[in-house]
């Protein structure tokens, strides 16, 4: 622990390392900030991304935490991108408003692999429109009030939902959850209309959430040129407004590194035996050759 400013204390643990203290004390910090909190979420989340940042106060009281992980990700046209993954992040109501939040996310968010002096693309989910505030400020964010995302921005999008593990609507940028409410934030919002738009399809009854990226210092050149279009390695198109992007079910998959996803497999053809040739009629006056049945034919190959 090295204590900044003599009040609270800070260290960054591994997800796997987590004490069964720590694992209780994230679990009550996540209750006090969330109504009807969804502890299987949190779990989810704890195996989603590497690190977590803790901080305690002086007489050792949990105050915060966060959760977060920067990744090299091969994003569409893109490759060995620097992506922050911004995660889960409560603070104690007993101590907000002290820098708490930006904190521990930066903790968490400078472990893991970067690509030293390259751009990086920063993510996260929000809940609601105050969590998304700073970040809509910069001008490279997706998505943006009244702008349609590209057909690249929406192919970088399902990328980063994959990395959470999110099922994911590209023309909104939802991220739809479980079908249970993750919990509704304790805390005071004071938002515009304008700044609710955004989240107008996001139903928090069913653990929806918003995604939102974007770039430091700069967008890659075309980021908001709806012609750019990733060229896949599949047959696959972007998806239709109303479906999820997550067309790997069923059959064996192969990995497609232009979206980061699998898709399936073509359908194996199947294998028809063919009927072996007609034995020729024994000579006449001869008694018949004796032969012993042929060997059992392989079964069908199935699809």
């Amino acid at each position: 622990m090295t204590p900044p400013d003599g009040q609270f204390a800070f260290r960054v643990i591994e997800t796997t390392r987590l004490t069964p203290d720590i694992v209780a004390a994230v679990q009550s910090l996540f209750g006090e900030n969330y109504r009807e909190a969804n502890l299987s979420y949190l779990e989810k989340s704890l195996g989603k991304l590497r690190y977590l940042s803790l901080a305690t106060a002086a007489d050792g009281t949990p105050a915060g935490f966060a959760l977060g992980e920067s990744r090299v990700m091969d994003l569409p046209l893109l490759p060995e991108t620097t992506v922050r993954l911004a995660g889960l992040c409560c603070v104690s109501l007993a101590y907000r408003r002290q820098g708490l939040f930006g904190r521990l996310e930066r903790l968490a968010l400078a472990e893991g692999s970067l690509m030293t002096g390259a751009r990086f693309l920063s993510a996260g989910r929000m809940a609601h429109p105050g969590s998304f505030r700073t970040m809509s400020t910069n001008s490279t964010v997706v998505p943006r009030r009244g702008v349609h995302p590209t057909p690249w921005q929406q192919a970088v999008g399902a990328t980063i939902a994959a990395a959470y593990g999110s099922a994911f609507e590209p023309e909104t940028f939802v991220c739809r959850g479980s079908g249970v409410p993750i919990g509704y934030p304790l805390i005071e919002l004071d938002c515009t209309a304008e700044e609710w738009e955004l989240f107008a399809p996001v139903d928090r009854s069913k653990g929806d959430s918003l995604l939102g990226i974007s770039w430091s210092p700069d967008a890659p050149p075309g980021w908001d040129d709806p012609a750019v279009r990733p060229k896949l390695s599949s047959p696959f198109s972007l998806p239709h407004p109303a479906s999820t992007l997550s067309p790997c079910s069923g059959r064996t998959s192969q990995p497609c590194s232009s979206w980061g996803h699998s898709f399936p497999s073509p359908r194996p053809a199947e294998t028809v035996p063919t009927s072996p040739p007609p034995r020729p009629p024994p000579p006449r006056n001869r008694a018949p050759a004796l032969h012993h049945p042929p060997p059992p034919q392989p079964p069908l190959e199935q699809p």
